[in-house]
């Protein structure tokens, strides 16, 4: 093999390696798994950025966080359960179910009932809900702009309620690890 390409896929291969290291590490950090290598010195640096409060001396102790040595057979059995930690809420997933119907049923109900008269009474005696709109071509009128903002609102609301959840329940599994 030529010296130049061989010493390209080393480098290559070099760098690779200390990327997935880099990302490992990370990962690790990210989830609590991590030993603490305290400073000799009193005060805060950007080597050692932590800190926690001694509890005989009731002084701070600062520290930097140290990944702990994993082989690749336990980080591959790690990422097996990468996607369970990001469960979902299943009171989030309701709300955004919710918010989703009503997004979809507000959009339809408007053009149902924005429609000038006589729209709803074609549809109920079995008209096609496609020709009533494009071939009757009734104009829409302004009570299917409160339809949607009603909609609008009510979705948002339902969507925001579950975030907002799912973030109380992140935060009570973040601290239920520590």
């Amino acid at each position: 093999m030529n010296e130049k390409l061989q010493a390209y896929l080393e480098r290559k291969k070099s760098n690779r390696i200390c990327e997935e290291k880099a990302k490992r590490d990370a990962y690790l950090l990210k989830i609590g798994l991590y030993n603490k290598e305290y400073s000799n010195e009193n005060g805060p640096s950007q080597e050692y950025p932590d800190y926690e409060i001694d509890q005989t001396t009731q002084a701070f102790k600062y520290f930097r966080k140290v990944p702990i040595d994993v082989t690749d057979e336990e980080y591959a059995e790690l990422l097996k359960y990468k996607d369970a930690e990001k469960q979902q809420n299943r009171i989030a997933q309701i709300f955004r179910v919710i918010a989703w119907v009503t997004f979809v049923a507000g959009f339809i109900v408007g053009l149902i009932f924005g429609r000038e008269s006589g729209f709803l009474e074609r549809l109920l005696r079995g008209y096609n809900v496609f020709e009533l709109i494009f071939e009757y071509g009734y104009s829409l009128d302004f009570s299917v702009f409160l339809y949607w903002c009603a909609a609008f609102i009510s979705g948002m609301v339902h969507m925001a309620v579950a975030e907002v959840v799912q973030l109380l329940s992140d935060i009570n599994r973040k601290l239920d690890k520590e």
